[in-house]
């Protein structure tokens, strides 16, 4: 009994040991103190002069831009320019939505004159007759004598003219949507720099996106609605480049 009893007295005995030692070591990890031995209960990651480091690099990334802004001078240009950059989004919305209109009806303009067509024996591709009079495909190539022989040519049948205006104006539409897209990338591209706390814009960067965003929108919107898609955006963003006062 006596031998029993003193195993037992030993095993309490590294019970408690371990029990201090975990709780030395946890304490150690969570407080960040170096003590010489392989961390137990941390991931290497959470350790406290990891978070402080990145903690520190997060600063840093977000100092270059915060330092820029306490320049009274600079962050009104940069708000300028944003505001500019959030006006003209919605100018190239309305663009977008306006020319996606006009090239769904472009669409359904070709779609009509070739339901309206002629159609060539037996695979029923459309055929048409030029304001010369000449059978010809949709493509303008002629008709060989024995295709125009076997083409019934409806009364209303529209002129190749007619279908060839129509795909015309289709192309010019979705060139139109293809512009606007691209303006709408490049005002993302813009916004993307704007967010970026590591890599801000320089005042002449500033001033000459002020003066990009007008050169590069789409030439319809200035031939066609001006002002109109944003009211008095135009008027002001003809003199950001001026009245903002230059950053030294």
């Amino acid at each position: 009994m006596a031998v029993d009893n003193e195993e037992n007295r030993e095993k309490e005995l590294l019970r408690d040991a371990r029990k201090q030692r975990d709780a030395e070591d946890f304490g150690n990890e969570t407080a960040g103190r170096e003590v010489g031995r392989i961390n137990r209960f941390l991931p290497e990651t959470a350790q406290p002069e990891n978070q402080k480091a990145k903690d520190e690099k997060y600063a840093e990334q977000l100092s270059r831009l915060a330092l820029m802004m306490q320049n009274e001078r600079y962050a009104a240009l940069y708000a300028e320019t944003a505001r500019l950059v959030h006006d003209y989004a919605a100018k190239a919305e309305a663009g977008l939505k306006s020319s996606r209109e006009a090239l769904s009806a472009a669409g359904q303009a070709v779609e009509a004159i070739t339901d309206k067509a002629a159609k060539l024996h037996p695979d029923g591709a459309p055929v048409f007759r030029d304001q010369n009079g000449n059978a010809v495909h949709a493509d303008g190539t002629p008709l060989t004598p024995d295709e125009t022989t076997s083409v019934v040519w409806p009364d209303d049948a529209p002129s190749y003219e007619e279908y060839r205006d129509a795909k015309k104006s289709y192309a010019d539409a979705q060139a139109r949507v293809d512009t606007w897209k691209d303006y709408q990338a490049y005002l993302g591209g813009v916004q993307d720099r704007l967010n970026d706390p590591d890599n801000p814009y320089s005042p002449d960067e500033l001033r000459g996106i002020q003066r990009d965003i007008e050169d590069k929108i789409p030439a319809t919107h200035r031939a066609e609605q001006q002002v109109d898609a944003v009211p008095g955006v135009a008027q002001d963003s003809q003199s950001f480049a001026t009245s903002i006062p230059k950053v030294d």
